[in-house]
């Protein structure tokens, strides 16, 4: 009887411990369920940290489990009451949960993640190769968490901050719109920007200053300095220290129109005429070629018969300033030459500091400037220059000097009235607006059927463009005194003189430091 009663009373007591036991099993496996009060900041980018507030958070943070909305964000720091997160590439607007132990929370707020904003570029036109600084919200001061297309071509960034990309224009960019990609975060452009792309080929020169014809790199040059097309697809050069009048065909065969390898002033034959350092070179409209001779201060005329004639200037080479007809005018250091619709010639008389005129039939006037050096401008002999080199046009009538002392481009109108079109007067390759622009000894000067002008930039070894609506551009060239091929900034020029354009707005350059002829396709 008594082991009975014992029995039942051990068989109770093992009950009950294990019950207990199971109890407090099931107590150590349970965790109160999590709660969220508030976040921190409630709006910020791919990688920013968030703190998030609230109860019951596990204090090993890999048993913190935080999403925003929906996409896995890394635990920096965990207490019960605050958890540090990182914002999770990919992640986008919404809730934040938190999961511990499979207990649940979701914020009553959402998190707003701010993506990039493109609120500026500049320039707005730009050449292959060349900087353009953009200017917005939430870039990456890290470099490569920055991915810029320019209308789908990958741009390399060179600087970074949160407000502004430096991005170089890559090599098959053309005109579209700026993308932007921070951390999987996207923002594009409202405009395009406008891409220039000039394509530089060499055509004829064999780099080395010589005399000889042939075709591309079998002929040689000697000093070459102004050139002028037929519209036909032939150009002719002025080869001044060859003292001779080259042709070059678009397929780069080169021949000599005239002139010897004796500098003189003999009129006639073109097989026996002579000249003293031609420079300047144009044509009229009834294929008369034009001739200025830097060192026998005259102008030169080649009729399409093969004569030869002093049209302006001494003959026997005297400098001077007098107006007058024909032989009866005195010139110094002509240089630069167009002609207009109605055949009047415009010199640039550099060292007098003059713009003269010589009408169809042979009276020289001094058109515009004072004779002095200086960057006046005015109305005739009101204005002033700094030996001005080259000389352009437009389709309206008006002439464009290449001032290159001033280093700066002036506008005649057909009035006598001179102002400054661009260039702030001091050397530098600084681009922007037409008048804070800087040039470093320009030369030549051409527009093109949009009212586009390209100049050389001599010194600065470069291209440089001046809009229609008033800004310059880099467009061509690195800066380095090289004559390399290529597209935009990767080409490289020597000295670029003399320019030429087609109908078709395809260019011809003299490359003086390499002694090539150069062509250039825009795009």
């Amino acid at each position: 009887m008594i082991n009975n009663r014992f029995l039942v009373t051990l068989l109770s007591l093992i009950s009950i411990v294990i019950f207990t036991f199971e109890g407090c099993k099931k107590d150590s496996n349970t965790h109160s369920v999590p709660s969220i009060s508030g976040f921190t900041p409630m709006t910020d980018t791919i990688g920013a940290t968030i703190t998030i507030t609230g109860n019951n958070f596990s204090t090993t943070a890999a048993n913190d489990i935080v999403k925003i909305n929906g996409v896995a964000a890394t635990v920096l720091t965990a207490t019960a009451t605050e958890l540090v997160v990182t914002v999770p590439s990919g992640a986008s607007n919404g809730p934040i949960s938190v999961s511990v132990n499979g207990q649940s929370a979701t914020s009553t707020g959402s998190f707003t993640v701010l993506g990039p904003t493109i609120t500026g570029f500049s320039p707005s036109i730009s050449g292959i190769g060349y900087p353009v600084v953009i200017t917005g919200t939430n870039f990456s001061s890290d470099i490569n968490s920055n991915s810029v297309t320019i209308n789908g071509s990958t741009a390399q960034v060179t600087a970074a901050s949160n407000t502004q990309l430096t991005v170089i224009v890559p090599l098959n960019a053309s005109t579209g719109k700026i993308a932007i990609a921070v951390k999987g975060q996207l923002a594009n452009s409202t405009a395009n920007i406008l891409v220039k792309k000039l394509t530089v080929t060499s055509i004829a020169g064999s780099g080395n200053y010589s005399f000889s014809d042939g075709t591309g790199t079998g002929a040689s040059f000697n000093g070459p300095w102004g050139i002028v097309g037929d519209g036909n697809g032939n150009y002719y050069v002025g080869d001044g220290f060859n003292s001779r009048i080259r042709k070059v065909t678009a397929a780069g065969v080169v021949t000599t129109v005239s002139g010897t390898n004796f500098q003189g002033n003999i009129d006639g034959p073109v097989d026996t005429a002579t000249f003293g350092d031609p420079f300047g070179i144009a044509i009229d409209s009834h294929g008369n070629l034009f001739v200025t001779t830097m060192g026998w201060n005259d102008i030169r005329k080649i009729t399409p018969a093969g004569m030869v004639s002093t049209f302006a200037g001494d003959p026997f080479g005297s400098f001077g300033t007098a107006d007058g007809t024909g032989t009866a005018a005195r010139f110094h250091t002509p240089l630069g030459i167009t002609i207009d619709a109605n055949d009047n010639i415009f010199i640039a008389d550099a060292d007098n500091r003059t713009i003269r005129k010589i009408t169809p039939a042979g009276e020289v006037t001094t058109f515009v400037g004072s004779g002095t050096k200086g960057s006046a401008d005015g109305t005739g002999t009101a204005a002033s220059f700094n030996q001005p080199f080259g000389l352009g046009k437009d389709a309206n009538g008006n002439i464009y000097v290449v001032d290159a002392g001033n280093n700066n481009i002036r506008k005649i109108t057909q009035a006598g009235v001179v102002t400054t079109f661009a260039g702030n007067g001091t050397q530098g390759a600084a681009d922007g607006p037409a008048l804070s622009a800087s040039f470093h000894q320009p030369i030549g000067i051409v527009s093109d059927h949009a009212g586009n002008f390209y100049v050389t930039d001599e010194a600065a070894h470069r291209i440089r463009m001046i809009t229609a609506d008033g800004n310059v551009v880099t467009v061509g060239g690195n800066g380095q005194n090289a004559s390399v091929d290529g597209v935009g900034g990767f080409a490289g020029f020597s000295y670029p003189l003399g320019i030429c354009i087609d109908p078709d707005d395809t260019m011809y350059l003299i490359d003086n430091g390499s002694a090539k002829v150069r062509k250039v396709v825009v795009q």
